[in-house]
């Protein structure tokens, strides 16, 4: 009896003053990123970074792309479909993500009347704060086109203990893109919302030399899964509430949770690199140095 209230006291004490800390240092309250946020997380850059580097290699375009997909304890299935740069696109992704330490997917499907593929391999670690989502050999490609890019990507995921949620940033990327000669840098803000389970993701990829633009993918979509009810309702549409025989949030143990979202692109303006700028800048100084010089 005593032994037990001891412990109580010891273990609440703990989390008062864990609970004092985050207040005094003005951290962020962190925990460990739950299984199922991982799956998540991976699906939603893999499906993202794609998209991105879709339009680099097509020209920047408005577009809103549909994504569905079902999340299990061992994988995700997932469909994008819609019409970018006047082509449909419809591409299947299958990921296995049964062990988050060796996660891996693939992408099938078309682009107009080109052959879609995509692949790509993922771990992922939780120290303590904070955990690290690493994607590498990623590979994009049409089968007449050839390689719309390619690489790697770290990205930092935090569990929000203060604010109820999941945030999500690049650490670290590279990202080829053969057709422009060039690469992308690219940053990313993710947000879960653990209330509602709603989510938006906004990331911008800069071309880092060649011409140099800039492009945001937005996305914006919502978790949920099914209640017993019989008989079992159809998915609703992104735009319209959830009814009843469905809950917001991921499904328990051995369940299947649902992701909706719409993705699109919000093209910038294209400029020349700054050392373009800056080379031409310096040849009018020169020029008007020796006609100074001259006179």
């Amino acid at each position: 009896m005593y032994f037990r209230r001891d412990a109580l006291r010891f273990f609440g004490a703990l989390a008062i003053l864990g609970a004092a800390l985050c207040v005094i240092t003005d951290d962020v309250c962190a925990a460990l990123i739950p299984a199922n946020e991982v799956r998540f997380s991976l699906e939603n850059v893999v499906v993202d970074t794609e998209f991105a580097l879709l339009t680099s290699f097509v020209g920047q375009t408005s577009g809103v792309l549909n994504y569905f997909s079902e999340i299990t304890d061992t994988g995700w299935t997932g469909n994008v479909t819609g019409t970018y740069a006047g082509r449909n696109l419809d591409v299947t992704y299958i990921g296995n993500t049964a062990d988050l330490s060796s996660m891996s997917w693939f992408g099938i499907g078309t682009f107009g009347s080109e052959t879609w593929s995509s692949s790509g391999t993922a771990s992922f670690t939780d120290p303590p704060l904070e955990g690290i989502l690493d994607l590498k050999n990623m590979q994009v490609g049409l089968s007449v086109s050839g390689s719309i890019g390619a690489g790697s990507i770290t990205v930092k995921l935090i569990k929000d203990l203060d604010d109820q949620e999941l945030i999500g940033s690049v650490a670290v990327s590279a990202l080829d893109v053969p057709v422009l000669g060039s690469a992308l840098e690219k940053e990313l803000s993710l947000t879960l919302k653990q209330t509602d389970f709603s989510y938006t993701s906004r990331e911008k990829y800069t071309v880092l030399f060649g011409w140099a633009s800039r492009t945001d993918v937005v996305n914006s979509g919502r978790l949920f899964h099914r209640v017993p009810r019989v008989p079992p309702p159809p998915i609703p549409p992104p735009w319209q509430p959830l009814g009843p025989g469905f809950e917001e949030g991921f499904a328990g143990p051995g369940g299947t949770t649902f992701n909706q979202m719409q993705v699109q692109a919000v093209p910038e303006p294209s400029s020349f690199i700054t050392w373009g700028v800056g080379t031409f800048v310096l040849l009018g100084y020169g020029r008007r140095r020796r006609g100074k010089v001259a006179a």
